[in-house]
């Protein structure tokens, strides 16, 4: 697989865990993906050397450039660095239903689908959410930033009459960013609750690949409860998609201009300065996935 200019190969052992290196070997560059994998290792297809998760080569004196990975939402995550800048973010509710993955290819830059979510003006006259009280901005770790909303639902929308109805009028909204390409959302009404967490993978400097999951509590364990909990979260996918289809649109070619904010902007600012002042090498550890 190919991720932001490396070519890796993902593979796992027979006992379950997942591995990451740079898919070619350090002998004579044969492809590793082209091998087979040997009870914790993979093998080169040309000589049939060895090699662990850790790079290691079992049968010669020889190490291949390993990748931190971790399994989460379905989903493996791979840290383009021998160690992640931080941790795999996560909803504080783990026990969640998640819907199928919504995959979108966006020609902008990688830090404006992040800035969608800090972008209070644009919640309000794009997607009719009143914004009842100030936005709360916080920066909870050096790789984190997190803004936390209260919006009135006032969309005419089938999706917003079906929102006010089911779960409330009101929705308490907290986004949190993690290392510019990582936000978890969580949407908490009056009835209910929704999960989201999305991934943008930089293409080159102007296009990204942009991943949604959608998630709802889950109810019970009992066949109803199951099924109940599987129709809420493709519920809650379908409403979610219908509002995402049309930031898309909007963020489709959008090319930032600096200079261009004003009065409203404040938290939107806040987090473009935030994005372009992560360390240089930040880019070397970014999260990315493949479901």
């Amino acid at each position: 697989m190919h991720l932001c200019g490396r070519e890796l190969v993902v593979f796992r052992g027979q006992d379950g865990r997942v591995g990451a290196l740079d898919a070619r070997c350090p002998h004579l560059g044969s492809n590793l993906a082209g091998g087979r994998v040997v009870r914790d290792c993979i093998e080169c297809p040309y000589h049939h050397f060895r090699f662990d998760r850790e790079g290691a080569c079992r049968t010669q004196a020889l190490r291949n450039r390993a990748y931190a990975v971790e399994e989460r939402f379905g989903a493996i995550f791979v840290f383009l660095g021998p160690r992640p800048l931080f941790p795999l973010p996560a909803h504080e509710k783990t026990d969640l239903v998640n819907a199928p993955p919504m995959t979108w290819r966006l020609d902008t830059q990688w830090y404006m689908v992040g800035a969608n979510a800090f972008d209070a003006r644009h919640f309000n006259l794009a997607h009719g959410r009143r914004l009842v009280e100030p936005p709360l901005l916080c920066a909870p770790d050096r790789f984190a930033l997190d803004v936390k909303y209260e919006y009135a639902i006032e969309g005419s929308g089938w999706t917003d009459r079906l929102t006010r109805l089911a779960s409330g009028p009101r929705v308490r909204f907290h986004v949190t960013a993690w290392g510019g390409n990582l936000v978890l959302a969580h949407a908490r009404f009056a009835r209910d609750e929704s999960f989201g967490f999305v991934s943008v993978m930089p293409l080159d400097a102007r296009s990204s690949e942009v991943t949604v999951l959608v998630g709802a509590s889950r109810g019970g364990t009992h066949l109803g409860a199951v099924l109940k909990d599987w129709l809420r979260a493709r519920i809650k996918r379908a409403a979610i998609r219908n509002m995402l289809q049309d930031d898309a649109r909007g963020l489709r070619q959008l090319d930032y201009l600096r200079g261009g904010l004003r009065t409203g902007d404040e938290v939107l600012a806040a987090f473009l300065r935030w994005a372009a002042n992560l360390p240089d090498n930040t880019h070397q550890d970014e999260v990315s996935h493949e479901t």
